[in-house]
């Protein structure tokens, strides 16, 4: 469906930490069936539909919206509701199980993000659980896993992550068209490190004293192994700033940033410890810079002085005009319609590192993780299985073919016109 800037600004507005937007929600009564339509597939694909209704209920009185869409966004509630209780009882029991096995590790994202990241558990969509696992001991937790029922997906993809395989159980799910079904299966990822620069080729540093600083959060009355605040912050900022580079990185990220931007943005003691760690790679304080800068243009939240000053000391004027130009616009789509991206990540590289990133992209470009049937058992993989999912992964390089073809056209085209635009913004800068 063909973007709509008057729609989408409304629902950013609705989503703003600043009360002066998101208080005023009267320009969604105007909205027609297909603004809704189109609104609703863009808050499903950005993670923050339910964020959205949130906000719905701080209105005083209530927004008359449409019956339809009162009732779809009530099925959503109640759907990851349900969904929600089982992701935390089955947390716990992983928590359980490598406990008692002594495993070290550390719980990424999901329910532990709460409540510095967002509000609620149950606000949050989630679909696989991270943990950062100490090397020596990775073996232990993959088996702890595979005996509770868990595979690793098989893909023939050579993108370089930070943890194992992706373990799943195939169950015999299937996709009903409904994002927030109680039953869709989560996945669970074993990390061995926070940041690898070998698909990226920025040389950034994560701090090496994670596992000193480390510490505890209560949820449901047991202790689960986290990452400081500091460093959870800096692991949100590279994470998602990988995704930004990868065409990935969902609006939602960049909401969560801007709720603990916006929760201690009057916390100097905080700001000074997250300081210190910047200074130790100048590759993270840009990365933070960025996120930061991208964060509030979108949802408008307060920024502490300190986190103003990371972006006036270390945001280039390349990530600057970049921001500015494709920032808010392209979040939207969660960066998914075009390879802009690629001249933010040019910033970040000397000549022969860029010649290689462009390379790589354009004549070796990735190929697409298949989807279909990853939860069916081998028992049930017959002939009519495999031609299904064969032609059904075909149909997904077809269309990276045509999108890489088709991006490759408009980079060639805007190329000249990014770099004229950048030495005008350096020269207005002098």
């Amino acid at each position: 469906m063909p973007g709509n800037p008057e729609v989408e600004s409304s629902l950013l507005d609705a989503l703003s930490f600043d009360q002066t937007y998101s208080a005023n929600l009267k320009s969604l009564l105007a909205f027609s069936r297909r603004d809704w339509l189109h609104g609703l597939s863009l808050l499903d694909d950005a993670g923050l539909t339910l964020t959205f209704l949130r906000q719905l209920k701080k209105c005083a009185p209530p927004l008359q919206l449409p019956n339809w869409v009162q009732n779809r966004l009530g099925r959503n509630e109640h759907d990851h509701a349900v969904r929600s209780a089982q992701i935390v009882s089955e947390f716990l029991e992983f928590n359980r199980r490598m406990r008692s096995l002594s495993i070290r590790y550390l719980a990424l994202k999901g329910l532990t993000l709460c409540p510095d990241f967002f509000e609620k558990p149950e606000q949050r969509v989630q679909y696989d659980y991270d943990f950062l696992v100490t090397p020596s001991q990775l073996d232990i937790a993959r088996q702890l896993f595979q005996k509770l029922g868990y595979t690793a997906i098989e893909t023939e993809n050579s993108l370089p992550v930070d943890h194992l395989p992706t373990l799943v159980r195939k169950s015999g799910w299937k996709w009903k068209g409904n994002l927030y079904d109680p039953e869709i299966p989560l996945g669970v990822e074993l990390h061995f490190q926070l940041w690898s620069g070998d698909f990226e080729l920025i040389d950034a540093r994560f701090p090496e004293d994670v596992w000193d600083r480390s510490n505890y959060r209560e949820l449901h009355g047991e202790s689960i192994p986290t990452l400081c605040r500091e460093h959870a912050l800096l692991y949100a900022v590279i994470h998602g700033f990988r995704h930004l580079l990868r065409n990935d990185l969902r609006l939602s990220h960049l909401y969560e940033l801007g709720y603990f931007l916006e929760r201690y943005a009057q916390n100097p003691g905080f700001w000074q410890g997250y300081e210190s760690i910047l200074k130790m790679c100048p590759q993270t304080a840009e990365m933070s810079a960025i996120m930061f800068q991208l964060s509030s243009m979108c949802f408008r939240h307060q920024l502490a002085p300190t986190a103003r000053d990371i972006i006036l000391q270390h945001l280039s004027p390349a990530a600057d005009l970049w921001i500015r130009h494709y920032g808010r616009r392209e979040a939207l789509y969660c960066f998914r319609r075009s390879k802009h991206a690629l001249f933010l990540h040019l910033d970040f590289l000397d000549q022969r590192k860029k010649l290689r990133i462009v390379a790589r992209t354009w004549l070796f470009p990735r190929l697409p993780l298949p989807h279909f049937g990853i939860q069916t058992p081998d028992s049930e993989r017959g002939l009519s299985f495999r031609l299904l999912q064969g032609s059904r992964y075909a149909w997904q390089i077809a269309q990276r073919v045509v999108f890489h073809a088709s991006r490759f056209a408009q980079f060639l085209y805007e190329l000249p016109i990014w770099y004229y635009r950048l030495y005008l913004h350096r020269k207005s800068l002098r």
